[in-house]
Parts: structure tokens; C-alpha cells; sequence
């Protein structure tokens, strides 16, 4: 597969990052907000149809947060969370690195 420097982005550009924050970017690539305060590696970001923001963390946790990064709510399930996804019923779902599924 080539990259593509013609691609089209239309919507906002959320991450995962090494560095303990997750952060939002618009198309263009600018910076909108970094959301901070984790104390793990976020592994991975899913987004809503309102897009609000969920992570979920080398720590343990999955969080919820604002499309303008407030938090909203934390769980602390215990485990490696490697995964994140929100469906069009607003269910959210994560997994583990115990290959565990938990519907939030």
C-alpha cells in the first residue's frame, strides 16, 4: 500500500498516546486539546455519535469524557485495558489483554 498525501479528513482526529494523554486534533491537524491526569500508557480511543471521548488505559481504567475533555465517569476494571468501542446504542464495551469483553 502507497500513502496517500491527497487523503480528505472531515472529521476531528482523537489518540491514544504513550506519554499518559489521549488528544483531539481537528482535520487540518491542529491541536484542539490534549486530555491529561491518566497514570498508564491510554491504548486506545473510541468516539460516540456526540463525540465524547472513551479511553482505556494500561491501568486498569476506561473513561468517559465530553467532546471538549471533562471527564464524565472512570471504571477501574482491574486489568490491561486494551480496547474501546461505543455502538449506536451508546453501549460501550472494552477489552482486556486477558482477552476479557465487559459491557459498561
Amino acid at each position: 500500500m502507497t500513502p496517500s498525501s491527497s487523503a480528505t479528513i472531515s472529521a476531528p482526529i482523537y489518540s491514544a498516546s504513550w506519554d499518559n494523554t489521549s488528544k483531539k486534533f481537528d482535520r487540518d491537524g491542529n491541536l484542539i486539546f490534549t486530555i491529561t491526569g491518566f497514570t498508564a500508557q491510554v491504548n486506545e480511543v473510541a468516539v460516540d455519535a456526540d463525540e465524547n471521548v472513551y479511553t482505556a488505559s494500561w491501568d486498569g481504567f476506561v473513561k468517559k469524557f465530553t467532546n471538549g475533555g471533562t471527564q464524565i465517569w472512570a471504571r477501574n476494571i482491574g486489568e490491561v485495558m486494551t480496547g474501546v468501542a461505543v455502538d449506536t446504542n451508546g453501549n460501550v464495551y472494552a477489552s482486556s489483554n486477558s482477552n476479557n469483553v465487559y459491557k459498561l
